[in-house]
């Protein structure tokens, strides 16, 4: 296995040489197909073998490069086994699809020349393909050194103690107070910079609803916020249980599951899933009903990915990892039908691409969810901090101008429903009000009736916000506008 996959333009072979190299010298084993694929082999076989297998996948963007179809197919492979490191030559923009994510710039691969740019490089390839000073476990000395078993021993106690951390991560580590926090000067928070509006870099600076939140939310700790980022959704979780950061602020939405797990703020956003389109499809497509047999991107293991599961069962579902830019694109090229994601970041996207011809489908939008800040489960007076922050903005209208400011808004329920008769109903692990609203009158849109009764009645305080055991109240369907 290989450390490093190299991906190019043939173009630039002389120009990626220094790039080879600077890794191979570090101790890196890297593939360089100029070098590593032997005269007689099959070329496309061993180049998709060692994409899928290695663990780290540096593409080079270029003038060439980012019009060269194998180069963005390889990019696109790496995005989805998460093992992607982009770096730019001649101050080229990456491809459509590829822009939201952090790249390394360089003038050249010369070494001498981009020091800065280089350790960037290496401290992300190592994070990904682990420290270059791997030795293998057969000595260069046989005759001395540990013995056999002593290094078995060893690889025993170490994968012992990796379980134990696995399975009790808090044993090992401790969440930060809120004096500890206060204390340090920093608070810790884990968010996203590919994900406009909430979180994404705009002529290099950090921006977005979850991102100037956050400030605030550590100015008004007195202490400055400490980045740290992840692409991985299932990251967020483990980030909190293992402690490595005090909060989560990244359009984190309130599940039962995920409570289980950790503790949630009371919401600052409420989303809810949209289906958008190519222009000329919007005969075509109308509603959820259309997208049968058709191709739809969705986020994968996402909330939006569940919606279509549950409401439109013989769609073919494309899976995104990472940024919804790669299912912009397949829209785009028409390689899907449609993308089904979360309202704010489909409304700022058409909003600064009116070029490209995409809208979102009419009528309510389905599966809401509400966005809250994410704390460790054991965590009591920061939550209790960030709650009265939250309130806070809410009332100074900080919030309500964030949303403006990013093209987007929250969803909005009329909650003056008159109703004639209702039924009783228990929520069932698994549901949401689309999908009660799916079971009950066949039309999963009419959630909003369900949510602003029973909201009135003060069943249901958010509407992405059910828990499996509650008993709500559900209105006729004459009753519903």
């Amino acid at each position: 296995m290989y450390d490093i996959f190299l991906s190019y333009s043939s173009k630039d072979l002389e120009r990626v040489r220094p790039l080879f190299e600077a890794l191979t010298s570090q101790g890196w084993v890297v593939f360089w197909d100029h070098l590593s694929i032997r005269a007689g082999s099959n070329w496309r076989s061993k180049i998709n073998k060692e994409i899928h297998d290695s663990r780290c996948v540096i593409v080079v963007w270029s003038k060439d490069s980012i019009k060269s179809e194998y180069v963005i197919e390889e990019a696109e492979i790496a995005v989805r086994r998460k093992v992607l490191v982009p770096i730019s030559l001649d101050n080229v923009s990456p491809p459509f699809g590829f822009t939201q994510r952090q790249t390394i710039s360089f003038k050249s691969l010369q070494p001498k020349a981009n020091t800065i740019a280089y350790e960037k490089l290496l401290g992300s390839v190592q994070y990904l393909a682990g420290s270059p000073e791997r030795v293998p476990f057969s000595s260069k000395n046989p005759e001395g050194g540990f013995k056999s078993y002593t290094i078995f021993i060893l690889l025993l106690l170490l994968i012992l103690l990796v379980g134990l951390y696995q399975l009790f991560p808090l044993f090992f580590s401790k969440e930060r107070t809120l004096n500890e926090i206060r204390d340090s000067g920093e608070l810790i928070i884990a968010t996203r910079d590919t994900l406009p509006p909430m979180g994404f870099r705009q002529d290099g600076k950090l921006v977005g609803i979850d991102i100037e939140l956050a400030v605030n939310l550590a100015n008004s700790l007195n202490v400055k916020p400490k980045w740290v980022f992840f692409e991985d959704i299932n990251q967020r979780e483990e980030l909190l249980v293992k402690n490595k950061v005090d909060v989560v602020i990244s359009s984190y939405s309130i599940t039962e599951e995920r409570e289980k797990k950790i503790k949630f703020s009371i919401p600052y956003f409420d989303s809810a899933s949209v289906i958008m389109v190519r222009k000329e499809q919007a005969n075509s497509i109308k509603s959820y009903k259309d997208l049968a047999y058709k191709k739809v991107a969705v986020l994968r293991e996402s909330l939006n990915a569940d919606t279509i599961r549950a409401l439109a069962p013989t769609a073919e579902q494309i899976e995104i990892d990472g940024s919804m830019m790669q299912g912009y694109r397949k829209l785009e090229e028409k390689e899907v039908d449609a993308v089904v994601y979360d309202k704010p970041m489909i409304e700022y996207f058409i909003a600064n691409h009116p070029s490209k011809e995409f809208s979102v489908i009419s009528g309510p939008p389905l599966d809401p969810n509400n966005y809250a800040i994410g704390v460790n489960l054991l965590e009591g007076k920061l939550l209790e901090h960030i709650n009265a922050f939250l309130e806070s903005s809410k009332k100074n209208g900080f919030l309500d101008q964030l949303s403006a400011k990013y093209a987007t808004s929250s969803i909005v329920v009329e909650v003056n429903q008159q109703v004639d008769a209702f039924t009783e109903y228990t929520i069932k692990k698994g549901d949401t009000l689309s999908k009660i609203a799916f079971s009950v009158y066949g039309d999963p849109s009419l959630w909003e009736g369900i949510y602003a009764y029973n909201h009135k009645l003060g069943l249901i305080e958010f509407a992405g916000l059910i828990r499996s055991g509650q008993k709500i109240k559900i209105p006729v369907q004459s009753s519903l506008k």
